[in-house]
Formats: C-alpha cells, sequence, structure tokens
C-alpha cells in the first residue's frame, strides 16, 4: 500500500513538472523555439553579442555634435526688420552738413548722432542727404558703407558707424523646462547652448532626467542635459533663429527573471551599461540564474540590426524590429561586452533560469511527496 502511494506520488511530479511555475523562458526557449512554435522565430531577431556588436551597440544614446557639426560660433550677424539701429556720422572738418562752425571758444562738432530707429518693413532706414538705406539682410559695416557712399560730393569726407541697439532677428527661442522661455539674443562673440539656456534662467527640472532638443532650419537633434554638460562637444554653437527645448522625460528600464530583485529602475547615470543595470537589480540569482542566458529585450533600427545579422524580417519594410541580444556571463568576454553595451530608456533586462534550476522545483517537490507519504504511513502505524 505504502509502496503503491510514493509510485503515485512521483508520477504526479513527473507528469507535472514541464508545467511548474516559471519566470519566463529558459534561454534554450528563446534561441531555439520548438516546432510548434518556430512562427515565433520570424517575430524576433535573436542577436549574439560579441565584441564587434558590443561596441555598435556601445553609444551613449542621441548626440548633437552629430546633427550639428559646424564648430564656428554663428555666422555673421545681419540687421533684421525691426532692429534697433542707431547712425552716427563723421566729417573731416567743421562747417559741412553734420558739423558746426568752431566758435570762439572752440565749441565746434564734427559728427552727428541720429535718433535711433527701427528698420521698416520694406528693409530700410533714412539718413539724412543720403535718403532710404537698405539695412535688412545686411551687417553694419555694409551699411556704413552705404551711408557713406551717398553722402560722397555732400558731406566732407564723411564716415559712419551703424549699431544695433536692439535686435529682433539674432535670438534663439528657449522654451519647455526653463525658468524664463522667450527670445534671448545672441551676442557678435558666439554663444554656445549652455550660455543660452543660462540666460533662459536655466534648467529647471532633475538633470538626470532632462533632455535637449535643438532645431535649426529643418533639422532636429536632441541630448541628454548630462551629456552636454559633460561633453563639451555637445555644446554646440547657437545660430540666429535656432529652437531650444528643455524637456524631461524619466529613463528607467525593466528588469526580471533570476534577477535578485525584479522591478523598474531609473537611470541613474547618463551612460547605463548592460552590467550596471544587472548590478542594479542586485545581480544574478545564485539558486535559479542562468549565467549565460542574460537578455535585453529592445525595438532596434532595422538597419542596426540588419548589418549585425541576416534575418527574414530585414526584408520587411519595417523601420524597427523587435530584437533580442543575448549576454554570456559565463565567458569571461561576455562581462566586458555588458560592460560595453548601454541599456536604453524602457529596454527589458531578463535573466533566465537554469536548466538545473527545473530539475531542483522537481526534487524538491519530489521530497515533499516522500515526506508527505513518510509521515502517513507512520500515522497509519500508530493506529
Amino acid at each position: 500500500m505504502v509502496r503503491a502511494v510514493v509510485i503515485a506520488l512521483m508520477a504526479s511530479s513527473l507528469l507535472g513538472c514541464s508545467a511548474m511555475p516559471s519566470s519566463g523562458p529558459s534561454a534554450n526557449d528563446i534561441a531555439n523555439p520548438s516546432p510548434d512554435t518556430s512562427a515565433i522565430e520570424a517575430a524576433y531577431v535573436l542577436v549574439e553579442l560579441d565584441q564587434e556588436r558590443a561596441a555598435m551597440l556601445g553609444g551613449g544614446g542621441p548626440r548633437l555634435s552629430g546633427s550639428f557639426p559646424d564648430k564656428r560660433p554663428s555666422p555673421v550677424q545681419t540687421i533684421s526688420i525691426g532692429d534697433t539701429v542707431q547712425v552716427a556720422i563723421f566729417e573731416a572738418s567743421n562747417n559741412g552738413l553734420f558739423s558746426t562752425q568752431s566758435g570762439s571758444n572752440g565749441g565746434g562738432s564734427k559728427s552727428v548722432t541720429l535718433p535711433p530707429q527701427s528698420v521698416e518693413a520694406d528693409g530700410h532706414i533714412n539718413v539724412p542727404y543720403a535718403g532710404k538705406v537698405t539695412a535688412a539682410g545686411r551687417t553694419p559695416t555694409a551699411v556704413s558703407a552705404s551711408i557713406v557712399s551717398a553722402l560722397g560730393g555732400k558731406a566732407i569726407d564723411p564716415q559712419a558707424i551703424v549699431t544695433v541697439q536692439q535686435s529682433k532677428g539674432n535670438l534663439a527661442t528657449v522654451t519647455g523646462q526653463v525658468r524664463q522661455a522667450g527670445r534671448v539674443p545672441l551676442t557678435a562673440r558666439g554663444d554656445r547652448l549652455l550660455d543660452v539656456i543660462s540666460n533662459a534662467g536655466g534648467p529647471d527640472g532633475k538633470p538626470n532626467d532632462l533632455f535637449i532638443q535643438l532645431t535649426r532650419g529643418g533639422r532636429t537633434a536632441k541630448s541628454t542635459f548630462n551629456a552636454v554638460v559633460s561633453n563639451p562637444s555637445e555644446n554646440v554653437y547657437i545660430w540666429p533663429n535656432d529652437t531650444i527645448y528643455v524637456f524631461s522625460d524619466p529613463q528607467s528600464f525593466t528588469a526580471f527573471g533570476a534577477t535578485g530583485t525584479s522591478g523598474n529602475f531609473p537611470f541613474e547615470f547618463d551612460r547605463l551599461s548592460v552590467a550596471e543595470a544587472v548590478g542594479a537589480a542586485k545581480g544574478l540569482n545564485d539558486n535559479r540564474a542562468d549565467p549565460a542566458g542574460v537578455f535585453i529585450f529592445r525595438t532596434e533600427r532595422k538597419e542596426l540590426v540588419c548589418r549585425m545579422v541576416e534575418h527574414t524580417l530585414c526584408k520587411t519594410d519595417a523601420a524597427t524590429l523587435p530584437t533580442i541580444y543575448r549576454i554570456n556571463l559565463r565567458d569571461p568576454l561576455g562581462v566586458f561586452h555588458a560592460k560595453q553595451m548601454t541599456v536604453r530608456n524602457k529596454d527589458l533586462l531578463y535573466i533566465a533560469n537554469a536548466e538545473t534550476a527545473e530539475l531542483l522545483k522537481f526534487l524538491r517537490l519530489l521530497s515533499a511527496g516522500l515526506s508527505a507519504t513518510k509521515s502517513a504511513v507512520q500515522t497509519g502505524h500508530t493506529f
């Protein structure tokens, strides 16, 4: 009777072994789908990480310097419609158009400063004896030369200086999470991105969560705020009419499976490696984890994926592909690959259970069954 009970329990345990609870698919399930799930193979791309691929995936995310490679300050600033300019005219001697005769006390003047005036809608300013002078779209030096030319033969060896007192065109727009959003004037010496944001009151938010988006003409690119602060090449020069948008986008990744701790984890740094992500999740569970089964699930750009592997999905029209990257931490080189590859926002880190973990579950279940049977037999003997 006892033997029959034990055999029944063992059979029940063996039948239920394949249905034991698990935290997710095994490494073998992901790498080698069973024949009845062959359609899964066409649903995602599996990429085994090596040194070359880790280097391709080791970038720190989106950057500005690649989209705006011109390292020069903003182009020569020109006068715009609506700008306020002031014109000063000088002559070589007294008693000219703009100079006065010296009196007995020598109080004559050889120059005159005209009242400030706005550039009209047609792009002109008015200068006595010179008439309308085109100013919009030209530099102050070029406008000065036009005034001198127009006064030739009328004034005594005239010279002119044109200055912009208030500019409406040489501005950059700063909006989003800054303390004083608005139009920020640019100086002639050239202003970098952080200079302009500082003139707008500085960012308003946690630096780790902030992004900066720069739009110039028809081109837009973004970078993290920390990257701009730490990398001088990202602190690009700002040009007139650029638009700077500062916004918050908290970055996080999800970890589950045979990790020390499962859950959602925020990025603590601008660049987070896979190794650091595993550490944030308290590492691998010693009793369950398969070190050769560390996976990153991500929706990746097709162009990048198909540079690394050949796959049927590369022939589709999709711009992105569901991609799984596998890292073998059982191999010492795999640790270096994990240090090189970076985690991106909303990535999923999954640690597969070791195959022996399922066997241990079965043995624990079998041991529990035998203990229960033994207890039942001993109880029966007491009657």
